[in-house]
């Protein structure tokens, strides 16, 4: 982005930088993905209680680390990972191989793999991972515009509905 190779850039986790403008595109719930041998997997959701000694995969995302550090300091929860993947795909992936469960984003259920199942985090206390839309301060594309309107509106709207 910043060499000009790309117009935009999506990520959940970026970084205020002089030279970059972020937008909100979405608010994604908290979901944990799961083995469906996990006797967890037969629970409708989950809390962090039913979590606290799951074996967790981590480190996949940024992300959900800052999302989730208050989530965690709120319930005085460890997550005890025995586990580490380079992304959320790869966690997923390793959660089909029984490694682990891990917490992932809304939009991550969307991934279907053998003996995996998603769950829905139910807490008394908000937790969100944020997908941003991220671009130069000095662009001026009638293209960029175009898709900072889309999404712009996609935010309304999903504000509307939830």
């Amino acid at each position: 982005l910043l060499r000009e190779r790309i117009l935009v850039a999506f990520d959940r986790y970026l970084p205020e930088t002089p030279e970059l403008n972020s937008e909100l595109v979405d608010r994604e719930k908290l979901w944990i993905a799961l083995h469906r041998d996990d006797p967890l997997a037969q629970k409708s959701a989950v809390s962090l209680d039913d979590l606290r000694f799951a074996r967790l995969i981590g480190e996949q995302d940024p992300c959900l680390y800052l999302a989730c550090r208050a989530l965690f300091e709120h319930y005085n929860f460890e997550p005890l990972v025995v586990q580490k993947a380079v992304d959320m795909i790869s966690a997923v992936a390793m959660v089909a191989g029984e490694f682990g469960s891990a917490f992932v984003p809304e939009s991550v259920l969307s991934l279907k793999l053998p003996n995996v199942v998603y769950r829905p985090v139910h807490t008394d206390f908000e937790c969100f991972i944020e997908l941003h839309c991220a671009y130069r301060k000095n662009e001026r594309s009638p293209l960029l515009r175009s898709l900072l309107g889309c999404i712009r509106s996609y935010r309304q709207n999903s504000l509307a509905r939830s």
